[in-house]
């Protein structure tokens, strides 16, 4: 066999081969996967900074849980249907409508939805900083304080406001979907991710190249407010305190709260109101902005009204 026809022997053998392969069989690198998106350091620390935002949002932003749960107290009153607040507020009290479709299924849903997201963020970040660094300890300490704070605050908004939820380990295979777990349950957890939570700040106070008392928060991981070590931690014993009171549904419940723990943590709490600025081109949202432009967004509930008059 001469050289060409050796040549062309082996090009026909490769042309062949190449046939055999699917060429719809393409990585499509339009459509970004987890470990590619978190593959750098700061990708992971926006993503543990923003798990708080996306918590906030959910409880205190346009469809949170904070205007219901106010009208639904008498802590104010609305006669307007924005939120469920008039049908929530009212006396009889009546049911809140879970079907499909019903009128305010994006209220009921908006919670559940943006506080998972904050925990499987928070979750997905803890996860990712083990094999990581943004640079030193103190940092990396840094990143997974705030990770497990954010995660152990969106657990126990979970646990006060829903009879289930899901409970998330970031050691966990992160393609895990956990079962729901009861709202004691979960609030138990977030009590346990918030002590985790102060174990990482001490950390990252104390270790090598740590904060020491020097800012180790600026204000916009909590938008308005900077945080050294030790006021973090304050921020962290006053969740516990609010989380651990606040569970309980039954008087025997009540009964079985560990009120020393309530009062210690809170006691070694925050000294002054945690203060948020919101400023919703920021992703900062606060459906109490609404209250104070109309006088329909925020009376007095009738039933005080009367009793203050009565009295």
């Amino acid at each position: 066999m001469s050289m060409l026809s050796r040549a062309l022997s082996g090009t026909l053998v490769v042309a062949v081969l190449a046939a055999c392969a699917d060429p719809l069989t393409v990585e499509n690198f339009n459509d970004p996967d987890r470990d590619r998106v978190l593959a750098r350091p700061s990708d992971v620390e926006v993503l543990i900074k923003g798990a708080y935002k996306t918590l906030f949002n959910g409880t205190y932003g346009t469809d949170g849980i904070q205007p219901s749960a106010r009208a639904m107290s008498w802590e104010n009153a609305s006669n307007l249907a924005n939120w469920g607040l008039g049908p929530r507020s009212a006396v009889p009290r009546a049911f809140i409508d879970n079907n499909r479709g019903n009128s305010y299924s994006g209220t009921n849903f908006a919670d559940w939805q943006n506080i998972s997201r904050a925990i499987r963020a928070a979750a997905d970040g803890v996860n990712k900083m083990e094999g990581l660094s943004l640079g030193s300890a103190a940092a990396n300490e840094r990143a997974k304080a705030f990770g497990w704070f954010s995660l152990g605050a969106a657990m126990g908004f979970l646990s006060l406001v829903y009879d289930s939820a899901v409970i998330v380990n970031p050691h966990d295979d992160i393609a895990l979907i956990p079962e729901f777990s009861s709202y004691g349950a979960t609030n138990a957890a977030a009590l346990e991710a918030l002590d985790s939570a102060i174990t990482h700040t001490l950390a990252a106070r104390n270790g090598t190249g740590g904060y020491g008392t020097a800012t180790m928060y600026d204000d916009t991981w909590i938008a308005g407010t900077a945080y050294t070590a030790d006021n973090f931690i304050r921020l962290i014993r006053s969740y516990k305190a609010y989380f651990r009171a606040n569970v309980a549904r039954t008087p025997a419940e009540r009964a079985a709260v560990t009120w020393t723990a309530v009062r210690d943590d809170a006691a070694a709490g925050i000294t002054s109101d945690l203060t948020v600025r919101t400023d919703p081109t920021l992703g900062w949202d606060a459906s109490t902005n609404q209250w104070y432009l109309y006088q329909q967004w925020h009376q007095v509930n009738a039933v005080l009204a009367g009793m203050a008059d009565t009295s």
